[in-house]
């Protein structure tokens, strides 16, 4: 089931799984993966619309970015086809972590939670990831100090409006 924070209206699984659990699931039972040859339509909007979000809203180009939880190489190529110098990735999974290796993009195999920050990003992308955390507030507040004044997070969580949407036992 769920609950609710009555400070802050938060939405939380109840009983909530152990952070270890969590994690142990994410590094090593997670095997969620895009087609890396042919991405899905919902993929393509989806990346299309943040770009479109970027462009209207961030008014310097961001040339270093990072994306917390990546499952295909599709957006690595769409952000630098857009312009952007450096664009990094950072998964838990160590089979997705793994299919990248090989790769020409930087994925960093760790969590949001656990990651060194050795650089600055102009934007940091979180795109369903936010709802899958532990501690919400120890990622925002790590994202915030690995950026400088003026810099962007791009955060999507799911729109839980229609529960007659909801897949089974969600």
């Amino acid at each position: 089931g769920f609950g609710f924070c009555p400070k802050c209206n938060l939405v939380l699984q109840t009983p909530s799984l152990s952070k270890k659990k969590v994690l142990n699931y994410y590094k090593n039972t997670s095997i969620y993966f895009e087609n890396l040859i042919k991405p899905s339509t919902n993929l393509k909007n989806t990346t299309k619309r943040h770009l479109n979000l970027i462009r209207k809203n961030v008014k310097l180009k961001p040339k270093n970015v990072l994306e917390v939880g990546i499952s295909t190489n599709y957006n690595f190529k769409q952000y630098l086809n857009y312009g952007v110098e450096k664009f990094q990735g950072l998964e838990p999974s160590k089979f997705i972590a793994k299919k990248f290796k090989k790769s020409k993009f930087k994925i960093f195999n760790s969590t949001i939670e656990d990651h060194k920050f050795k650089s600055n990003y102009d934007l940091i992308i979180l795109s369903h990831v936010i709802e899958h955390l532990t501690d919400p507030l120890k990622c925002l507040s790590k994202c915030s100090k690995s950026q400088k004044n003026g810099d962007h997070l791009l955060i999507e969580v799911p729109l839980l409006e229609k529960p007659h949407l909801f897949p089974p036992c969600y």
